[in-house]
């Protein structure tokens, strides 16, 4: 007589978990370089032989609860800390009072 279930395990549905190592290392660069973005770090990760999509990263840094993107932060003034010293020194942007 032919069985009603079938015998053999059942597979899960879509696609693989991504391995706990990735995600471990996915989540210490996020930690040790915290002024990189999900593309940054997924770039590392390809140099270092990892085929990892960006969205996976995001998708982990954003279940871990770390911002993916971190905003850059402007120094006080509104301009870069590069770009500080010029507009010091008066680098003739600023209009003159006229005499």
């Amino acid at each position: 007589m032919i069985a009603r279930n079938w015998t053999y395990p059942r597979r899960r549905p879509g696609r693989p978990p991504v391995q706990a190592a990735i995600q471990a290392l996915v989540l210490r660069l996020a930690k040790e370089n915290p002024s990189w973005g999900h593309r940054r770090i997924q770039g590392e990760l390809v140099g270092l032989g990892y085929r990892v999509a960006v969205s996976t990263v995001w998708s982990i840094l954003t279940r871990a609860g770390v911002d993916p993107a971190p905003r850059w932060r402007l120094a006080p003034g509104g301009c870069t800390s590069s770009a500080r010293p010029s507009i010091r020194a008066g680098s003739g942007w600023r209009s003159r009072p006229v005499t």
